[in-house]
């Protein structure tokens, strides 16, 4: 992997000491897990690097290379910078691992054929410690031990904050959601 911290740190800003904290959130549960920590580290430190990124220019960038968005992603912008960061990811840090890029746009939401690779840095994302949210230690000590009860409890958490401000939920992560409790329960 090619890529200069200090280049990442220009571009997150403020952003940068939470990917640091996302990248060793994902090491430590990848490892925890049996899953490449390697992979999940990286993933975790690019996740956001397109997060300054204003919609226009992303959505650009994007068409550019001939990447498509959902139509999810085109009505709710504030997630499109997941397949930019993805995007970016691979062209400018050089990153070739189709897993890792795949773990990159699917951070933002919960969806269909998620690896565990792609739930550790879901969840890194929500849980790594400079997050200071109430109730987020439940999810935490989960996620040490069951990724998927860790994923339901993580988008339900996600969700009611959705809920709150009236926003949508991605369809894919209504589909996960019932694949994860039919495992629960056994169905």
């Amino acid at each position: 992997m090619n890529y200069n911290l200090q280049q990442l740190k220009k571009m997150l800003g403020r952003r940068y000491r939470h990917s640091l904290r996302v990248a060793a959130t994902a090491g430590r549960l990848a490892f925890r897990h049996g899953i490449d920590k390697k992979k999940a580290e990286i993933a975790g430190l690019l996740h956001d690097c397109a997060k300054g990124m204003s919609a226009v220019r992303g959505i650009g960038l994007l068409r550019k290379n001939r990447i498509r968005l959902s139509r999810f992603e085109k009505e709710n912008p504030g997630i499109m910078h997941a397949s930019a960061s993805a995007l970016i990811a691979m062209k400018k840090f050089k990153v070739r691992s189709a897993a890792v890029l795949k773990a990159i746009r699917r951070h933002c939401f919960a969806g269909k054929e998620m690896s565990d690779l792609d739930k550790v840095v879901y969840l890194s994302d929500l849980i790594e410690p400079g997050r200071k949210l109430k109730g987020i230690g439940k999810i935490r000590r989960m996620a040490k031990k069951n990724l998927n009860r860790a994923m339901l409890m993580g988008m339900e958490y996600k969700w009611r904050y959705l809920i709150r401000k009236r926003l949508p939920v991605h369809p894919e992560s209504i589909y996960l959601w019932n694949e994860l409790v039919k495992r629960k329960s056994g169905k």
